[in-house]
């Protein structure tokens, strides 16, 4: 009998779990984790990186939301309700507009971790599951993550390529 609790159960964590994960609070979290790096002294450019991924995915994703305007799936297909525009996902750009710029840090040994394998497949694992959870919560299409999840990547990708020219571009002060 337990098991007829059990789906509403899962849902209501994977429902936490994608709250969680949306746009607003990962930008809470980086930008406190960016005062902290600036607060111990690490170059400006590489304490924005991470917000500056995420501001530039979120931004595309607004802007395509809205432009497209794409419906989401049927109302009793979702799990929790969601008003704005279905394509593309911004919960996925976001996860892994971050995910990326993690794992960026890390290839570059711009951060040099303990484990770094253990926290890429950390934050690659937290992205997918962030995308995986609109799926299963009925709120997007697989195609609204796909896009999501493209333009997270190439955010990140993006800023890190401007970023490392301009500052390398920079003359040097002694």
């Amino acid at each position: 009998m337990a098991s007829n609790h059990s789906p509403d159960i899962f849902a209501e964590i994977v429902a936490g779990f994608s709250t969680a994960m949306s746009p607003r609070y990962l930008a809470v979290v980086v930008l406190i984790v960016a005062g902290i790096a600036m607060f111990n002294k690490v170059s400006p450019w590489l304490a924005a990186y991470v917000p500056a991924s995420l501001i530039l995915a979120q931004a595309i994703t607004t802007v395509l939301k809205y432009t497209i305007n794409r419906p989401r799936p049927p109302v009793q297909e979702q799990l929790v309700y969601t008003y704005d525009p279905s394509f593309p996902s911004g919960h996925s750009s976001a996860a892994f507009a971050i995910a990326t710029a993690v794992i960026v840090l890390l290839a570059t040994k711009t951060w040099r971790a303990k484990y770094p394998w253990a926290v890429a497949i950390m934050v690659i694992v937290g992205a997918s599951a962030s995308a995986a959870s609109r799926i299963y919560l009925g709120v997007h299409w697989l195609s609204d993550v796909i896009a999501g999840t493209g333009i997270g990547i190439a955010a990140a990708l993006s800023v890190w390529a401007a970023g490392s020219y301009v500052y390398r571009r920079r003359p040097r002060v002694r």
